[in-house]
């Protein structure tokens, strides 16, 4: 993204022509990955023109300006119908942005369309069903994670330059590790969430999704009030790496842990001080933090369960109703706090935290028959109950090939630690330039 913006900027490249890129792209590949829930082609050309224009006049809205964009289709939009992939929401675009999504066109950004979600951004899709499954690019029999499906398969295809998504478990982080691209999850309330179409209120967060780091921070600049990025060098830096919980489990794959440990060793060739940190009761707070996150969403739909069942799928029907069981909401907000201030404590000592992203690669399309496990989230949706912000960045490749992506963790507000880590840990690496076979887009 940050080499486009000197081209357009320069007179190397146009707004124009590069919309026309990525368009064509979408013409010939989105049929088969399912990266578009509604596209906004005839926007995407006129705000392009309109880039192009300014540019020449000396209006430099910043480094989005003219760049394409997708938006996850849970965000209002003036452009496009939000449906989060649903019945449950009328087919009429809402009639205002989201506050991100303003942001980002004043900005200057490019609407290129609507990414395609879970129903509801959290239920899967039922494969024998014949529900929509977006693909992902590295191999079409996988999924791309969710629930920031499109955003994700959208980049590491190069439908687009950049992308918004939403996590409420890992919904922007997921499909960034699955689909070899970067994703954060801002700490809770740097991003506004007015008009975002809500799941689970207390734990949803809009981040933005990038191929670099370095992106992911100037998208972040636009969307967060006084928020800039600060370089913070390795040397010096303490960096935990946490094993009990998340390398030395059984189910972990064997490529999962070595990513994680290799890239350790970058960044303690870089000058950090890695050390080994632990999360006490960390796996009562993944479940607390799981059933704390269904029961808020079985919430949020009780009405529209109640008098409109059949809008939604029989998934999410069977879905919400195993939410009912979701245990004391009282105890889990206990291991909740008190997870926070286990954590606390914990960067007291260091600065950021290292971990894997998901448990294994990315899953086979018809293994999504099976419906929501754990281990998809089992390293994710803690930080969401927190609060702490965190990225995931791309760390390798699986011997099947598929990418692998390492969870860069901080102390709450400290998005420049994170976001410095993974720009110097991608300085020193090119598992984010890698691209799909066919060759990842303009």
């Amino acid at each position: 993204m940050a080499t486009a913006a000197a081209l357009l900027r320069s007179g190397g490249l146009s707004s124009a022509a590069l919309a026309e890129a990525v368009l064509a792209r979408a013409d010939a590949l989105d049929p088969g990955l399912g990266v578009f829930a509604h596209r906004t082609a005839s926007l995407a050309r006129a705000e392009a023109a309109r880039a192009d224009a300014e540019l020449a006049r000396g209006v430099d809205r910043g480094p989005l300006h003219g760049i394409p964009l997708g938006v996850k289709d849970a965000f209002a939009t003036v452009a496009a119908p939000t449906t989060m992939n649903s019945r449950v929401y009328g087919a009429a675009p809402a009639g205002r942005d989201a506050g991100a999504v303003r942001r980002l066109r004043e900005a200057g950004a490019v609407m290129a369309g609507m990414t395609t979600t879970m129903e509801l951004c959290c239920v899967y899709p039922d494969h024998a069903a014949g529900e929509p499954v977006s693909r992902n690019p590295w191999d079409t029999g996988r999924w791309t994670g969710g629930s920031s499906s499109g955003s994700a398969g959208g980049l590491a295809a190069g439908l687009f330059l950049a992308a918004l998504g939403t996590d409420t478990g890992g919904s922007v982080r997921l499909p960034a590790s699955y689909c070899g691209v970067t994703g954060v999850k801002p700490t809770f309330g740097r991003v506004g969430t007015d008009g975002l179409f809500p799941l689970a209120p207390g734990l949803d967060h809009a981040g933005p999704m990038a191929r670099t780091a370095a992106d992911c921070a100037l998208l972040l600049t636009a969307l967060a009030d006084g928020w800039t990025p600060r370089p913070r060098p390795m040397a010096g830096l303490r960096i935990g790496v946490e094993s009990r919980h998340h390398l030395d489990i059984a189910g972990a794959h064997p490529d999962v842990v070595r990513a994680v440990r290799d890239a350790a060793e970058v960044l303690a060739g870089l000058g950090a001080d890695v050390v080994e940190a632990e999360l006490p009761g960390f796996a009562g707070l993944v479940d607390a933090a799981e059933k704390t996150s269904w029961a808020m969403a079985r919430e949020t739909h009780r009405e529209g369960l109640e008098r409109r069942p059949h809008t939604y799928s029989r998934n999410a029907r069977a879905q919400f109703s195993a939410a009912a069981k979701a245990g004391d909401p009282a105890g889990h907000r206990v291991l909740i706090e008190k997870g926070r201030e286990d954590v606390a404590r914990l960067f007291g000592t260091i600065d950021a935290l290292l971990l894997p992203t998901t448990v294994r690669p990315a899953d086979r399309v018809e293994e999504l028959r099976s419906g929501a496990g754990l281990h998809r989230t089992r390293y994710t949706r803690a930080w969401n109950a927190l609060g702490n912000p965190a990225m995931s960045v791309p760390a390798g490749f699986s011997r099947d090939g598929l990418p692998l992506g390492l969870q860069i963790v901080g102390a709450l507000w400290d998005e420049a630690t994170v976001l410095a880590v993974g720009e110097t840990f991608q300085s020193a690496t090119g598992w984010h330039l890698r691209t799909p076979p066919d060759g990842g887009g303009p």
